[in-house]
């Protein structure tokens, strides 16, 4: 083999090594960092497709307990008791944009710190136009 043919091997490994610290790098300091404040709030809500059904949990695997939305923040006060400065990220699986936005106000004003929740669309097939017959 020739030292051309061995350069050239040599600079692909070196190539392929940066690229795969860098995806790492990208992996660890920006993917994680998001993921970790979010999975670490005290307290998750979600707004379903239902316009006033929402979901409330104490942690990331814990029981989701149902209840309409607007008494979220009196549950988390009264039942739950968490203290103020406790975290909360919701959760948004329909389009309640201005309804989350009341909620994180609400919560907020309590005391309470948003961590950014994600808002969540399922891909759905456009309807079709009536047909004229």
């Amino acid at each position: 083999m020739s030292l051309a043919a061995m350069r050239k091997i040599a600079f692909g490994i070196l190539i392929g090594a940066c690229a795969l610290v860098l995806c790492w790098y990208g992996w660890l300091f920006y993917v994680g960092r998001d993921a970790r404040k979010v999975d670490g709030a005290n307290l998750f809500v979600t707004f379903h497709s239902a316009p006033t059904q929402c979901d409330v949990r104490t942690g990331l695997y814990a029981v989701q307990h149902a209840l309409p939305c607007e008494d979220v923040p009196s549950y988390i006060r009264e039942d739950l008791k968490l203290a103020a400065g406790a975290t909360f990220a919701v959760f948004d699986l329909g389009k309640h944009g201005p309804d989350v936005a009341a909620l994180k106000a609400a919560l907020e004003s309590a005391g309470y710190h948003s961590v950014d929740g994600r808002r969540i669309d399922f891909i759905t097939e456009p309807e079709r136009p009536a047909r004229a017959q």
